[in-house]
This record gives structure tokens, C-alpha cells and sequence, in this order.
């Protein structure tokens, strides 16, 4: 996953701010069209540590607006 997670090149889901022993964790959505972070959590986290990402929808498409 990269630093930059405008990087990605497409939305995705993705796994953060993962607790010793793993199975302790959190998720998040990467809106790429908005560039911005959707956090269901409230207040929302202010650090993550993003370790895994899923991605979803494709990038032509949303480029395009589709």
C-alpha cells in the first residue's frame, strides 16, 4: 500500500490501525473520485496505519464518470 493512498488509482476498502496480535482492527473507505477518506467511526481516527487495501470499483470508469 502505498504512503500517498491517492496512489491507489481506484477506490478501495481499507484495513488500518491493526492491534498487536492482529485481530484487533479497523476499516475505512478511500473515495478516489472525492480524494477523500470515508471513516464510519465517530470522531473519526486522526493517525491510521494502513496495512491492507482492497480495491474496488475501476479507475477508467470513474475517470470518466460512469
Amino acid at each position: 500500500v502505498p504512503k500517498d493512498i491517492s496512489r491507489l488509482g481506484s477506490s478501495a476498502i481499507l484495513k488500518v490501525n491493526v492491534k498487536k496480535g492482529g485481530q484487533d482492527w479497523h476499516w475505512l473507505v478511500w473515495d478516489h473520485k472525492r480524494q477523500r477518506i470515508l471513516d464510519p467511526r465517530i470522531p473519526p481516527f486522526k493517525r491510521l496505519r494502513i496495512t491492507s487495501a482492497l480495491l474496488i470499483g475501476d479507475n477508467e470508469q470513474e475517470q470518466h464518470g460512469k
